[in-house]
């Protein structure tokens, strides 16, 4: 359990740690030993008017990760007194999996009640997350081929539990999965498709549409805007918060490895160059220039808004003019 939104990486949340490596406010782990929800309960004291999150991970008998899972933040009230629980997706195997936490949150808060015999803030939440992990690769219906059975049931799953579809899933990409992803980027049109000046949706579960997916899977909220910051270059900001936002974009498109913090680094230089020119077109093509500089300034910021639902306006190009953009 944190108090962070920031996702914590697998072998932090096992070594009971938030995303800074420092202690979680709680962390625990329990066997798994068949697919299904499962139930966790969190029995320590919360912070009045505290909100937290809840991490989750599975490891299996042989020290293999499930990708993390975070669910959405809960408030605690100023004297709430019953505690948090959890469920969380579980999965099977011949030896079984251990899940393990780090912090607590939900996708559906239960009420919470004072109780005059105690003076210790907590919370009663309900959570349940469905076991689906973060998209990191495409998938394709005309090349079936390429697609990675688990890729595909997280979609199904996904598409079932969040867009209300009853989806079979088997882990192949049928045309019943397709034409529910179909309905899921007209819905979703703006942050899809219309960056690549596509009219109608595609099926293909590429770059715009795994970036959306996360978004909802992670249930985040905006306060548009977002990205205001210069980072990078001569004159930017070299350590924020915003960086860490950066640096979570970039790590959900595949784009960043690295460890995601507040430090802008060279290794995150590279990767918004990489970002930048995948989308040349809002990025650097209003400037007229045609490589990426890695220093996230107007363009940059406009694009990564429009990632999160932000429409920022126009912006003043330097020696250009005003750039609509998206």
């Amino acid at each position: 359990m944190t108090i962070s939104d920031t996702v914590p990486s697998a072998s932090q949340i096992i070594a009971g740690q938030n995303q800074t490596s420092a202690a979680a406010v709680r962390a625990g782990s329990q066997l798994v030993n068949a697919a299904g929800v499962q139930s966790i309960t969190i029995t320590t004291g919360l912070t009045a008017s505290t909100v937290y999150y809840m991490h989750l991970t599975q490891e299996d008998a042989v020290g293999n990760f499930a990708t993390v899972l975070t669910s959405a933040a809960f408030t605690t009230n100023q004297a709430a007194v019953q505690t948090p629980s959890s469920s969380s997706g579980g999965s099977s195997g011949g030896g079984g999996s251990s899940s393990r936490n780090s912090n607590s949150g939900s996708n559906e808060i239960a009420a919470i009640t004072p109780d005059s015999a105690t003076s210790t803030p907590s919370a009663t939440v309900q959570t349940t997350l469905p076991a689906i992990g973060l998209f990191r690769n495409n998938i394709s219906y005309l090349q079936p081929q390429l697609n990675v059975p688990s890729d595909v049931r997280n979609l199904e799953t996904f598409l079932n539990e969040f867009e209300g579809e009853s989806l079979t899933v088997d882990g192949i990409y049928g045309t019943q999965d397709n034409e529910a992803m179909k309905r899921f980027q007209r819905k979703y049109a703006r942050e899809i498709l219309d960056v690549w000046n596509l009219t109608d949706a595609t099926g293909y579960v590429g770059i715009t549409t795994r970036l959306k997916l996360n978004f909802l899977l992670k249930g985040q909220t905006s306060q548009c805007p977002v990205f205001t910051e210069y980072n990078g270059g001569l004159d930017g900001v070299y350590t924020s918060e915003e960086i860490r936002k950066t640096k979570q974009i970039l790590a959900d498109l595949a784009m960043y490895s690295g460890p995601i913090d507040s430090i802008w680094t060279p290794q995150t230089h590279e990767a918004l160059i990489v970002f930048q020119e995948t989308f040349r077109e809002v990025m650097l093509d209003p400037w007229n220039i045609t490589e990426g500089t890695g220093y996230k300034y107007k363009t940059t910021n406009k694009f990564l808004n429009y990632f999160v639902g932000c429409d920022t306006g126009s912006v003043f190009l330097e020696g250009i003019g005003e750039y609509e953009g998206l």
